[in-house]
């Protein structure tokens, strides 16, 4: 929690914790092979998250810190040691890395629009009407958590959610970077070509079709005529 104000920590601690615990309490071994599953696993981390989502997106520059705070978690000494985790620990990285630039760029949207912040966010919807670019996301977000939750655990247990994290937070970081763009700058439709619209902005010098001086021509067509 560090990088959050002391009553927004508590208050995540005591409250919406205890409720991400519950849910990867319940987390299978290994990634569900089945939609069904996955569907019921992602329900229950939009359940968990819901009831503080006004709280998170007001705080979400001091998350995005608190978030980077925990990269500097993965490096600790007692886990770099273990060779066998250090990939999992690698793609851990690049699933935070991915999330924090996701973060920032909906930090800066809702500061200059703030109104899609009270409109139908993923938090708000049931996962079975989420947009399939929204799964990538909460799949990369499960995965983490998961991950984290398992980086001192067994490294069979942890490297399959650890590829899946770097794998979607990826995925879904393109995929976000691409709608955040249409939101703050609505693509427009082409404009019409008129005809001598250029007039007035190209300007053409004077001499445009005088001749060549005659040492400029010459080095143009001089072997050409010594060819014939």
């Amino acid at each position: 929690m560090a990088g959050l104000s002391p009553a927004l920590a508590e208050a995540l601690e005591r409250e919406l914790v205890p409720r991400i615990d519950y849910v990867l309490a319940s987390i299978p071994a290994l990634p569900p092979p089945t939609t069904e599953e996955e569907t019921q696993m992602l329900s229950n981390l939009v359940y968990a998250y819901r009831p503080y989502l006004p709280l998170l997106l007001r705080a979400l520059d001091r998350l995005i810190d608190a978030v980077s705070a925990s990269l500097d978690d993965l490096f600790d000494q007692a886990l770099q040691g273990d060779v066998r985790k250090r990939r999992s620990l690698h793609h851990l990285e690049e699933a935070l890395a991915s999330l924090i630039r996701v973060s920032t760029a909906t930090a800066a949207l809702l500061s200059h629009h703030p109104e899609l912040g009270r409109r139908a966010l993923p938090w708000t919807m049931d996962v079975a009407d989420l947009p399939n670019e929204l799964r990538p996301y909460l799949r990369g977000l499960l995965a983490t958590l998961v991950g984290l939750d398992r980086i001192e655990g067994d490294v069979e247990l942890l490297a399959p959610w650890a590829w899946m994290a770097r794998r979607e937070t990826v995925k879904s970081e393109g995929l976000a970077m691409v709608a955040l763009r249409e939101l703050e700058s609505p693509r427009l439709g082409r404009p019409h070509r008129v005809p001598g619209g250029w007039k007035g902005r190209v300007h053409i010098a004077d001499d445009f079709d005088a001749p060549l001086p005659k040492d400029i021509e010459d080095s143009f067509y001089g072997d050409m005529d010594s060819d014939r």
